[in-house]
């Protein structure tokens, strides 16, 4: 009995550490069935990497990115700039423009990057 819940809880250890790391690779996962790609994902992390990688970056600071083979389209800004626990972060809002979704409500993602001691920015879940 004591190995079913030991092998339970790893394989709900695992199932957990998975579904975080996919969110760190493509948080955008729940607008992949209205025509959100990988590569507009790809495309709007590029986005985002340029602001808060940028050392002088403002609020309200933009970066666009369009994908002509998706048709998707999308812009990130910067709308707050602050420390926590020592690190530099910067809170993000990337708005979604999905030529195919048939929802035309507006498609928005907020995120935290902050740099950690490393020289890396992570996503920061608080």
């Amino acid at each position: 009995m004591k190995k079913i819940i030991v092998a339970v809880v790893a394989a709900l250890a695992m199932a957990i550490a998975a579904h975080t790391a996919i969110a760190q690779i493509n948080p955008f996962g729940k607008w992949a069935q209205v025509g959100f790609t990988k590569e507009d994902a790809e495309m709007n992390q590029k986005a985002a990497a340029s602001l808060y990688e940028k050392p002088d970056v403002k609020i309200g600071e933009k970066a666009s990115w369009q994908n002509p083979a998706s048709g998707n389209a999308g812009t990130v800004t910067a709308t707050r700039i602050y420390k926590y626990k020592d690190m530099p972060c910067v809170d993000l809002l990337s708005s979604l423009d999905l030529k195919d979704s048939q929802d035309k409500s507006k498609k928005e993602l907020k995120s935290t990057r902050c740099k950690v001691a490393s020289g890396e920015w992570k996503i920061l879940h608080k």
